[in-house]
């Protein structure tokens, strides 16, 4: 005996036995399965630089994405590292749910490496960014002290005033 689930599905579902079957339902068959995108992954910066022992270095924000998935099911991690002496997939943290996560890396060692970012969607498919990454040597002032990175400005700056040298042959 045959029933219709609803007028609203292709096809019909089947029931034998008064058991419904997922094959028989069609939610094994391409049109019964859903369809998701390609996975997507953006970075707030494509660089960042840390020390190695450091706390508070700046992380790197994260949006992942994938058509008709929930961002919080995706999931992100480092895939690869071209030089894990100075930070290996190990060494990179991510943190946060949904679309929105933070990438931190600790330095193991002085110098530069690629990291490879992936995110891997809920039907297995992958997108893949670079984070190029440089580490400063050890921190040698302890725990509270900072190395400063990035780019500023100059519109914090005070004004010192004007410095004159003393006049010539004053040697106060």
């Amino acid at each position: 005996m045959r029933h219709s689930l609803s007028p609203f599905r292709r096809g019909a579902a089947a029931v034998t036995g008064g058991v419904l079957t997922p094959a028989l339902a069609g939610l094994n068959s391409p049109e019964g399965a859903a369809s998701y995108g390609t996975p997507t992954i953006v970075l707030s910066a494509d660089y960042v630089s840390g020390a190695v022992g450091a706390t508070g270095d700046p992380v790197v924000t994260v949006t992942v994405g994938q058509s008709g998935a929930d961002a919080s099911a995706l999931t992100v991690a480092a895939s690869a590292s071209t030089k894990s002496s100075v930070a290996g997939t190990g060494n990179v943290t991510v943190t946060g749910p949904g679309a929105t996560r933070q990438v931190s890396v600790a330095a193991q060692g002085r110098g530069y490496t690629d990291l490879t970012l992936k995110v891997t969607g809920v039907d297995g498919r992958t997108a893949t960014k670079t984070l190029h990454y440089a580490a400063s040597t050890a921190v040698q002032q302890g725990p509270g002290a900072r190395y400063f990175t990035g780019s500023s400005d100059a519109s914090a700056a005070v004004d010192a005033g004007v410095v004159l040298a003393p006049p010539e042959g004053d040697e106060s």
